[in-house]
Order: structure tokens, then C-alpha cells, then sequence
């Protein structure tokens, strides 16, 4: 079973843009609170999908923040752990989250490496049935003389 936050990355790599609205269904409903959008603010953290949103010109990178700012934003609540949330509920579509190259590069090596192993596998196998003929037939040749 693959992690949350790799299915919201995946989905936000294919789509482009997404909305927070499209990523929920995605999230387990664990806990029923901030910490089930923990793996959206991970994913915003470390730089592989972007948000729009800014506390004066200062991107958000904290994802204790980010979560409980999403949560705010989900369910309308006006006090989610230290963020106050003057707004209210904000509409789910208008939230959207884009995918960042770091984020392309990261499923390129993922491809790459599936490739890889793959090829590793096809040419031990073709050594394997190589070697195994070889030793039939110089075992044959052997015995028949």
C-alpha cells in the first residue's frame, strides 16, 4: 500500500493543478482533524508541490501552519491550533496546488529505476537459461562420447 501523500502527488504531477477539493477524497480520514492534511503540507514543505498562499511575502513553509491553514480552509473553523482563520470557510476549488519540477524529476527516476531493474532482470534471466543450456550440452556431449 503506497503512502497519502504519494497519491496526492501523483495526481497533482498528472493533472498540472488541483484543488484542494480534488486532493480530500485522497486523505484517509484517521484522525478528523489538521493532521489528516499533514501529507498535502509535507508535500508543500519539501518543495514538490506549490500553493498559493503567503503570510505577508513570506511563502508558508511550515507544515504544522500549512495544515492547520488547510483544515481552516476545509472545514470553516476560525481557530485551528496557533492560525486564525478571518475568512472562514474558503470555497475548495478556489485552493488549488500545482506540481513543481522537483516533483517531475522525482517520478522520472522512479520510471528510470522500474526501467532499470527491469533490463538487470531480462539479462540475468537470458544468462541463466544461456548457462543452463550450455551445461546441458556440454554434459550431453560428454557422456555421449
Amino acid at each position: 500500500m503506497k503512502l497519502p501523500a504519494h497519491s496526492v502527488l501523483k495526481k497533482v504531477v498528472e493533472e498540472r493543478e488541483v484543488s484542494l477539493g480534488d486532493l480530500l477524497p485522497l486523505l484517509p480520514k484517521k484522525f478528523n482533524d489538521y493532521r489528516d492534511l499533514f501529507p498535502i503540507a509535507f508535500l508543500c514543505s519539501s518543495g514538490l508541490i506549490r500553493h498559493g498562499w503567503t503570510l505577508g511575502c513570506e511563502y508558508i513553509n511550515d507544515e504544522y501552519l500549512l495544515a492547520s491553514m488547510l483544515y481552516s480552509a476545509a472545514t470553516g473553523e476560525k481557530k485551528v491550533n496557533s492560525y486564525n482563520n478571518p475568512r472562514g470557510e474558503v470555497a475548495l476549488n478556489s485552493t488549488t496546488f500545482t506540481a513543481t519540477a522537483k516533483a517531475e524529476l522525482y517520478f522520472a527516476e522512479l520510471r528510470s529505476k522500474r526501467i532499470e531493474r527491469i533490463i538487470t532482470m531480462s539479462i540475468s534471466i537470458f544468462i541463466g537459461v544461456c548457462s543452463a543450456t550450455l551445461a546441458f550440452l556440454i554434459n550431453t556431449s560428454l557422456t555421449t562420447k
